[in-house]
């Protein structure tokens, strides 16, 4: 399961999307349904610059 924060803000914190996008996956129940381990990843970009967050649920 996945989520992507995308912004052209150069003052916003990529890390801070990422985990926003993870708490996303969890607040709109997202992996709802699925059964046994399901990796989140939470991804954040701009531009060419990158960052991911995961965890194991």
């Amino acid at each position: 399961m996945h989520c992507a924060k995308y912004t052209k803000d150069e003052s916003c914190d990529l890390k801070c999307l990422a985990a926003k996008a993870l708490e996303q996956i969890d607040r709109r129940h997202y992996t709802f349904g699925l059964e046994g381990s399901v990796l989140c990843i939470g991804l954040a970009h701009r531009g060419k610059s990158v960052e991911a967050m995961w965890e194991m649920k």
